[in-house]
């Protein structure tokens, strides 16, 4: 019984899929034009962060590999610099309620949503249709937003210098959801929508140390889907595996 564990074992272990096995998308997005997306300033009552105008789509890429992946091409736009090139749709999300605060971080809950729309800009340049929900999901995880950065001991003591400090911040957290099959397609990813990947390098700031709204300055979305191949190999991998495990029951 022990042999037959442990030759199960090693055979699925030879078929299953690997997370190696996957490409997927990164969609990067700055402040929208005019600029105009707000975030709560981080408190111990702050329970989550809602785009009141989305960000701006200005770098939609293919990439290879796992997270956080090898960008290749297909492209479109082009990654920052430079800033407000380009604009192919809208980027707006919420998260999850706060779970834990400190006065430099706070970490939220999963939940909330993520939403990817394109517009006539991007029907240009792919032919997807504009209003195409190109990818919808929430967060899968708890997210973490973190202060960066802060005024120097001279700035803290200067009060212009202080007021005018650009405080950053940065949200990071995973996200799970799904591609449309016009972006499978036209980026070769394949026929599964199913996606997952992480919120990566949203990244806003806080003028002074009052201010009560942050901006958002440049964000980007990373999301993996699995490689055309590896159903089937999944799929040729089982019907070998009960092949194998047959012959070694009946020898």
């Amino acid at each position: 019984m022990l042999r037959r564990v442990v030759l199960f074992a090693a055979l699925a272990a030879f078929v299953l899929p690997s997370t190696a096995l996957a490409d997927g998308m990164t969609f990067e997005f700055i402040a929208s034009t005019p600029s105009s997306v707000w975030f709560s300033r981080p408190t111990s009552t702050t329970t989550f962060l809602t785009t009141v105008v989305p960000a701006q789509i200005n770098w939609v890429t293919r990439f290879t590999g796992g997270l956080p992946g090898t960008p290749g091409p297909p492209s479109v736009g082009a990654p920052m610099p430079p800033y407000n090139t380009y604009d192919f749709g809208d980027v707006s999300f919420t998260t999850g309620g706060a779970v834990s605060y400190t006065p430099t971080s706070v970490t939220f809950d999963d939940g909330g949503s993520i939403t990817i729309v394109s517009n006539y800009a991007f029907e240009l340049a792919t032919g997807i249709p504009q209003g195409t929900t190109l990818f919808s999901g929430a967060f899968s995880g708890l997210t973490t937003l973190t202060q960066t950065n802060a005024p120097s001991a001279a700035c803290a003591a200067d009060p212009n210098c202080l007021s005018s400090f650009n405080y950053h911040y940065t949200l990071t957290g995973p996200v799970s959801g799904v591609l449309d099959s016009l972006v499978l397609n036209y980026f070769n990813l394949g026929s599964s929508s199913n996606s997952t990947g992480m919120l990566i390098s949203v990244q806003f700031g806080f003028i002074g140390p009052t201010d009560p709204y942050g901006q958002i300055e440049t964000g980007r979305v990373s999301v993996v889907v699995p490689e055309p191949g590896t159903l089937a190999l999944f799929g040729t991998g089982l019907i070998g595996l009960a092949g194998a495990l047959r012959r070694r029951l009946l020898g």
